[in-house]
């Protein structure tokens, strides 16, 4: 992860020299220094990526308010906005932090303050840092999530999710197809078990009864009487998921193509079987003819 970014807004050079030193000095961050608003708000559009932005009490109060409202509205991914006064908590406090500011400290004078400065400002990185790392996960979550799916929507894979009694809550234009919906709203609720054919309801039924977060299903071949009527061949993968509420994900593939050649080819074959049994029964019958003539 890249360092974090600071910016930091004050109108009187000496303070902003002396706060850009400290911290650089003494934390792995990239400090932008602004003297102004106006040049702030450049330093903002130009790359919004700050973990905090410090306002220090020399810009003017409306200013450093006006600017804190526009961070907080206009740029919500800045963790915090730190307002500096040199002067007790009062009415200043008050305008700042109704404009959106999340901290407000005193100005430091001393080493101590400026310690203490620092430390309030590790923190709020800390939690950034961790803000950071959570949201590059979700994201390579996402980025999962919709590669998988787009895998599976272009390909002619359908998928169903579907409660523990196997009633279906999501599935794909795919799935809804080899069931013979027109579009997936029409399936949801309704129970794939109730399309299995009589034949294969046993194999059906001992294969998902038997499904565990340890033992799937898989290649499981039946066949299907779709809402249309027809009997379609599907391979069916599935397993559990949600450890809480164990939600089952399948998967299904029309192998109707694939179980019509191999029945072809079972039907070739035991005719060719059948072609080779009655030829060695014609050739035994012919034996039997010729050892009658020579009798």
């Amino acid at each position: 992860m890249n360092q974090p970014r600071i910016l930091i807004v004050a109108e009187s050079m000496d303070k902003l020299t002396v706060l850009e030193n400290a911290i650089k000095n003494k934390l792995n961050v990239t400090v932008v220094a602004s003297t102004s608003h106006d040049e702030a708000v450049v330093a903002i559009e130009k790359n919004d990526d700050f973990a905090l932005v410090i306002i220090d009490s020399s810009l003017a109060v409306d200013k450093g308010a006006e600017l804190a409202k526009m961070l907080k509205t206009e740029y919500n991914n800045i963790l915090a906005v730190i307002f500096l006064s040199n002067c007790d908590f009062g009415a200043n406090e008050e305008h700042c932090c109704a404009e959106h500011a999340v901290d407000f400290t005193k100005e430091p004078t001393n080493e101590l303050e400026l310690r203490l400065l620092l430390n309030k400002i590790n923190v709020y990185l800390e939690v950034y840092g961790k803000k950071k790392l959570l949201e590059a996960e979700m994201e390579k979550r996402r980025q999962m999530e919709e590669k998988y799916r787009n895998l599976i929507e272009f390909t002619n894979t359908g998928y169903i999710i579907m409660t523990p009694d196997m009633k279906i809550v999501e599935l794909n234009s795919n799935a809804a197809k080899l069931m013979g919906y027109d579009n997936p709203d029409e399936a949801i609720g309704s129970n794939p078990r109730s399309m299995v054919s009589c034949k294969d309801i046993e194999r059906f039924d001992l294969a998902f009864d038997s499904l565990s977060h340890t033992k799937g299903v898989d290649n499981l071949k039946i066949s299907l009487k779709v809402k249309s009527g027809k009997a379609t061949f599907v391979s069916m993968n599935a397993c559990l998921i949600n450890s809480n509420q164990n939600k089952i994900f399948c998967m299904m593939r029309d192998i109707t193509a694939e179980m019509q050649e191999e029945q072809q080819t079972f039907i070739t074959k035991q005719r060719q079987k059948d072609k080779i049994v009655q030829n060695m029964r014609d050739i035994r019958s012919k034996l039997r003819q010729d050892l009658m003539k020579t009798v």
